[in-house]
């Protein structure tokens, strides 16, 4: 006798977990969520003595670019500390006026470096 109550339990808790499922189960999906990006570059070409930087969201799913701003710091060698030499909204650029070798970052994603010898 107690064989066939724990069975008729067991049986009404997988009905109510079944039809609690079909619920769940009948639910929209959720929207994917868009996969974007800020996508941030410095470089220095060889030619033209100018440091130059963008900054974009890039969303991937859609193709969509957006510009970002975006700013150049460059370290002072004395002080140790960044300030800002260009800023611009998707590219900037910062002409160099020294032969001595500097370092410039994006202040947006500061591991993006780069070091120039302009001049």
């Amino acid at each position: 006798m107690a064989n066939v109550r724990l069975t008729r339990r067991l049986s009404v808790l997988g009905a109510v977990a079944l039809g609690a499922g079909a619920v769940v189960g009948v639910a929209a999906p959720a929207q994917a969520m868009p996969v974007c990006r800020a996508v941030y570059t410095i470089s220095y070409p060889a030619a033209g003595g100018m440091v130059q930087a963008s900054g974009n969201g890039v969303c991937y799913d859609t193709g969509k670019v957006t510009p970002l701003p975006v700013s150049i710091q460059r370290l002072d060698p004395a002080t140790r500390t960044w300030g800002v030499v260009a800023s611009d909204t998707g590219f900037a650029r910062y002409t160099c006026v020294t032969a001595v070798s500097n370092t410039y970052r994006v202040q947006q994603d500061p591991i993006r470096t780069v070091t120039a010898t302009c001049g």
